[in-house]
């Protein structure tokens, strides 16, 4: 996770983090989106035995916009799959100059973490930036 087990603080970010995430899911279910916006921002799941010392966390979710269908698919797909977005778009993956080419890397690790098929492999690129994201949309 890039950090050891003797940085608590750390270790107590991934643990909130990851029980706001499970507190997002009941709402969703019970109330509806609590947030548009959030999202979990590690790769991993804490260990069960680290989910602990979070009975006095206080969760607030602010509800933000849901992105539109094109800026939704610019988040997710990678530049292989840019036939089905907008063709204006399409330079956003893959000109050098684009300012989020970074999201959509060529090159990057992927951890099989004990699995065979390269499909279960856990994909270990950076989290988009929401803002820089819509920024550069806007600009196209």
């Amino acid at each position: 996770m890039g950090f050891g087990s003797d940085q608590s603080e750390c270790l107590d970010q991934l643990v909130f983090e990851y029980v706001q995430g499970l507190q997002w899911v009941l709402y969703y279910y019970y109330q509806g989106v609590p947030s548009w916006e959030w999202f979990y921002p590690y790769h991993y799941a804490p260990k069960i035995t680290d989910l602990k010392n979070f009975s006095d966390a206080k969760f607030n979710f602010d509800i933000g916009t849901p992105f539109l269908p094109f800026q939704q698919l610019m988040g997710v797909l990678p530049d292989a799959s840019r036939q089905h977005i907008p063709e204006p778009y399409c330079s956003l993956m893959t000109d050098g100059e684009s300012p989020i080419i970074d999201f959509y890397p060529e090159d990057f690790e992927c951890d099989l973490n004990g699995k065979k098929a390269s499909w279960e492999a856990i994909v270990l690129i950076g989290f988009i930036d929401e803002k820089r994201l819509l920024a550069a949309l806007m600009s196209e």
